[in-house]
C-alpha cells in the first residue's frame, strides 16, 4: 500500500509538459523511506504517463482508485527532492 493522499500528488506545469509530482509524503505510508517531495509519477503498472493536464489528472485519480491491487507506481527522482524532504520534516517538527 502506498499512501498518496490528496495533498501528496499534484499536477504541476514545469518546462513544456504537465507532470504529476509528489507534493508531500507521510510517515504512516509504506513508501515514506523511498518517495520524496518533487518525485515524478512516470508510470502506472508499466503504462507511461506522457502529459497530465487538469482533466487528465482527475481521470488519473479515479483510475488509481479503481485499478485492481496491487499497483505498480513508478517514480523518477525529482530535482531538489532531498532539500524538499528536509523542509517538510522541519515544518512538521
Amino acid at each position: 500500500k502506498i499512501c498518496l493522499g490528496r495533498r501528496s500528488v499534484d499536477a504541476r506545469r514545469r518546462s513544456t509538459r504537465r507532470r504529476v509530482l509528489v507534493d508531500e509524503t507521510f510517515p504512516s505510508c509504506q513508501a515514506f523511506d523511498r518517495l520524496r517531495p518533487h518525485d515524478e509519477l512516470v508510470a502506472i503498472n508499466g503504462a507511461l504517463l506522457i502529459e497530465v493536464d487538469a482533466e487528465a489528472f482527475a481521470s488519473l485519480v479515479e483510475r488509481l482508485r479503481t485499478l485492481p491491487r496491487p499497483l505498480t507506481l513508478t517514480f523518477a527522482a525529482g530535482e531538489g527532492r532531498e532539500r524538499a524532504f528536509a523542509l517538510q520534516l522541519r515544518r512538521r517538527a
